[in-house]
C-alpha cells in the first residue's frame, strides 16, 4: 500500500521503523516515489521580455505581459501578448527571453495602450459620471487596485472603463 509520506515522517521499512530523510530516500530510491514540486509556483504572474522574440512568441523587448504554467502542455510556460496571441515555451526558453514583473507594471503599459492622449471614456468607478478625456498621465493607486488619468478612473474592481466612441466624425 502506497501513501504519501513527507521528510521527518516516520515509516516502517522491513519491520523497522525509520525517519524520512533525504539520504534515505537516496539510498533506496526503489520504496519511494518522488513528486516534484508543482512549477507552477516559480512563474511570475506578470513578465518583461527582456531580449527579442523570433516571431511565434508575439512578444516585443520590453513588453509586460501576462504568464502561467500549464503542466498539460508540452512547451507549459505561456504568456498573453497585448495582440492577443499565446506565446509558449520551456523553462530554458521562458527564463533566457523573460523577467520577473508587477501587476503595476503590467497595467500601466495596458492604460497607455487602450486609453492613448484623447481617448473618452467613462469612469470604471462610476459609469453614470460625465465622459473624460484621458490626458495619457495615468496612476496606479492601492497596489493596482486602480489606474487613474485626470484623477478619473480607469482601472476599478478588474474592469476597464468603457470607450465612448462618436456618433460620427467629421473632417474638420
Amino acid at each position: 500500500m502506497t501513501q504519501p509520506v513527507e521528510i521527518g515522517d516516520k515509516v516502517i521499512v522491513n519491520g523497522v521503523t525509520l525517519k524520512v530523510t533525504e539520504q534515505l530516500i537516496e539510498d533506496n530510491p526503489d520504496l519511494f516515489k518522488v513528486e516534484e514540486e508543482q512549477e507552477a509556483q516559480i512563474v511570475p504572474e506578470y513578465v518583461e521580455c527582456i531580449k527579442e522574440i523570433d516571431g511565434i512568441y508575439g512578444a516585443e523587448l520590453g513588453e509586460i505581459l501576462k504568464s502561467w504554467y500549464d503542466p498539460n502542455k508540452a512547451l507549459c510556460y505561456r504568456f498573453a501578448s497585448k495582440n492577443g496571441e499565446n506565446g509558449y515555451g520551456n523553462f530554458q526558453s521562458f527564463y533566457r527571453y523573460f523577467k520577473p514583473s508587477t501587476k503595476e507594471a503590467w497595467l500601466l503599459q495596458e492604460a497607455k495602450r487602450r486609453y492613448p492622449k484623447g481617448t473618452k471614456f467613462r469612469s470604471a468607478a462610476q459609469p453614470d459620471k460625465r465622459i473624460i478625456i484621458s490626458d495619457g498621465i495615468f496612476n496606479i493607486w492601492a497596489s493596482g487596485a486602480g489606474v487613474s488619468t485626470n484623477g478619473m478612473l480607469i482601472y476599478y474592481n478588474d474592469q476597464w472603463a468603457e470607450i465612448v466612441k462618436p456618433l460620427f466624425t467629421t473632417e474638420d
